[in-house]
């Protein structure tokens, strides 16, 4: 099994050894969850999916792509 994006997210932001604020917000709509990570308060990624564990990896892919992960 692959390493999930969250974890790998996580491992990206403390590999840069900066300061920083890693949050994420979640709501359902309708029948679908939507996760926000934002980093410092600016969103990296957003995910949306009928489980709540989808959509969190969904928006942590999308985060780890836009902050330069492989």
């Amino acid at each position: 099994m692959s390493t999930p994006y969250s974890v790998k997210l996580n491992h990206l932001m403390q590999q840069r050894r900066e300061s920083y604020l890693l949050s994420t917000s979640e709501v359902q709509v309708g029948g679908a969850w939507k996760i926000e990570y934002k980093v410092n308060g600016e969103v990296k990624g957003v995910g949306i999916a009928p489980q709540k564990n989808a959509a969190r990896e969904l928006a942590a892919q999308q985060a780890y792509a836009n902050l330069g992960g492989n």
